[in-house]
């Protein structure tokens, strides 16, 4: 493979395209304002993202749009900012109808207020251990982020609206 491909994790080799500079900024988050957008955007759309998988495993920059939704748990803050890609290789690997996509609570305590999105968009509790969705949210999301500051990547609005023409 060449520096301008990365492997994901169904083995598809993605070409990805150079951003001008090496770009730690990927990683930062835009206003709250800009947050709650996305946030509805993307509860709105994550099962018709889920349904276009393939198309977005064959895209690198839609692969890698940044989903501005702000996961964090108490005494370790916010979690790294999630990406379109990474999000469908987590409910894939998860294999349930309803999505997660949230995750807040306390690694002391256990305390949970993490959110799932149902089939028809609407937003239901997660119902497993905090511990454990702490973990497989930072599994999967800690994933390609040399990537993340070498390539370009598409807004989540550009995703959805290249994937509904």
């Amino acid at each position: 493979m060449n520096g301008d491909t990365f492997k994901i994790e169904n083995g598809t080799a993605l070409k990805g395209y150079p951003r001008e500079e090496r770009s730690p900024e990927v990683f930062k988050w835009p206003s709250t304002e800009i947050q709650r957008e996305e946030h509805k955007l993307f509860t709105a759309n994550a099962h018709f993202l889920l349904e276009n998988r393939e198309k977005i495993f064959a895209d690198s920059r839609m692969f890698l749009a940044p989903v501005n939704v702000m996961s964090g748990a108490a005494y370790v803050g916010a979690l790294v900012k999630p990406i379109v890609g990474t999000y469908l290789e987590w409910w894939l690997r998860r294999g349930q109808e309803e999505l997660a996509y949230f995750i807040s609570g306390s690694p002391l305590s256990g305390a949970n207020v993490s959110k799932a999105i149902a089939k028809d968009g609407s937003l239901v509790p997660l119902k497993a251990p905090f511990s454990n969705l702490l973990n497989e949210f930072n599994q999967a999301h800690k994933r390609y982020l040399e990537e993340r500051k070498r390539f370009d990547a598409y807004t989540l609005y550009e995703v959805i609206r290249r994937l509904k023409g």
